[in-house]
């Protein structure tokens, strides 16, 4: 840890990308008709939010939006077992894969496991923690934390940013 950082400020710093350039990550959060994303360059969260798809708009027009926009060198998934819907699973993320390809973007996955195996180091219990630390990381996200959920209320739409940004810290920390 260098000298006056914060052990945050190293979880939070990307390791370089060739020649000291730095990594931009698209994260995406895939679920049924919606996708959480987050783009971070260095430790900088430049962009978050949630997409909406259906048959209408299909996900991999959205999803590629996103990567016109962000031009990421690395998109980072998440690995879900029950992705099997037609709507969330395979087809979605090998659509994203094609794109990627297309686009000469590297495709990484992390295990859920993983994910919640580094916040529950970090005392997350639950993704009502997990949401608060990551609002305490990155205070442009505090406004968006969603209210603690009783066990028969759905899971709030913004939930599914604060799974991205999740993921995307536990890749970063996981690569550096």
């Amino acid at each position: 840890m260098a000298e006056g950082q914060t052990q945050v400020e190293k979880e939070r710093s990307l390791p370089p990308d060739g020649e000291g350039e730095v990594l931009r990550l698209l994260v995406l959060e895939i679920r049924p008709r919606k996708a959480g994303f987050a783009v971070f360059e260095g430790s900088t969260l430049l962009d978050w939010g949630v997409t909406s798809y259906d048959s209408a708009t299909p996900a991999i027009r959205r999803i590629g939006s996103l990567l016109d926009l962000h031009v990421p060198s690395v998109i980072v998934i998440r690995k879900r077992p029950r992705l099997k819907h037609r709507l969330t699973g395979a087809s979605i993320v090998q659509s994203i894969k094609r794109a990627a390809q297309r686009r000469s973007i590297r495709v990484r996955s992390l295990d859920a496991h993983g994910i919640r195996a580094f916040f529950k180091q970090r005392g997350c219990r639950s993704k009502d923690n997990t949401a608060t630390l990551l609002a305490e990381w990155f205070p442009e996200l505090a406004w968006r934390v969603p209210p603690k959920r009783k066990s028969w209320q759905s899971e709030p739409h913004n939930a599914l940013l604060f799974d991205a940004v999740a993921t995307a810290v536990a890749f970063i920390t996981a690569e550096s």
